[in-house]
């Protein structure tokens, strides 16, 4: 019995002194590197980033046109500017301008409270003109129009001439009319029985 014991106890130390052997050889050995790592062979998915959208205001706006049809002889249409587009609006609202007929008003001087009014200039000028900045505006005032006289813009009204079969026509002129902060450029394509064909493009 006394030698099966001391014969277990030498198979133990013997089973104990490879396992620390083995241990401290594990420690030496340095990972392997797999050069075909199936994990990073595998592509990433691609991704889109997200645009940011720009604040409202900036950049370009582009170029617009518009039909009004102005030929009612009592009521003026009133319209007012919505994210760099004119859009049809009433007397009660911040309206950039109106017309009727022949007659064009801003919300300025003896027609309103803002700044701004009405700024006239060759249309060699006009695919240039991009800033209201620095312009002499003119505001509404009481003025004489074919024989009328009306609260209008005096610049604004300056839009159309005679030609050789007394008809009215567009003149070579722009205008720019401004409400405080707003300004939009804008120039008469053609006129007929009080319809308008209007080019516009809101400006800084």
């Amino acid at each position: 019995m006394k030698f099966i014991s001391v014969a277990a106890m030498v198979l133990a130390l013997g089973a104990c002194s490879d396992a620390k052997n083995n241990s401290a050889q594990n420690a030496d050995q340095k990972p392997i590197a797999l050069n075909n790592d199936p994990v990073s062979q595998v592509p990433l998915p691609e991704t889109t980033p997200t645009p940011v959208p720009l604040p409202e205001g900036d950049g370009a706006v582009e170029l617009s046109t518009l039909t009004i049809d102005a030929s009612d002889k009592v009521n003026f249409h009133y319209f007012t500017l919505e994210k760099g587009k004119l859009v049809e609006a009433t007397l009660a609202d911040e309206w950039i301008f109106a017309v009727r007929r022949y007659i064009f008003q801003t919300n300025t001087g003896s027609n309103g409270t803002f700044t701004g009014g009405g700024y006239l200039s060759p249309i060699a000028e006009y695919e240039t003109f991009a800033a209201c900045d620095a312009k002499k505006f003119n505001v509404d005032e009481v003025v004489t129009v074919l024989g009328y006289t009306i609260s209008a813009n005096q610049y604004l009204s300056q839009w159309y001439e005679y030609n050789d079969l007394g008809s009215i026509q567009p003149t070579q002129e722009f205008f720019a009319i401004g409400r405080d902060s707003d300004c939009l450029k804008l120039r008469v394509v053609s006129y007929a029985a009080g319809v308008y064909e209007i080019e516009y493009q809101q400006v800084k």
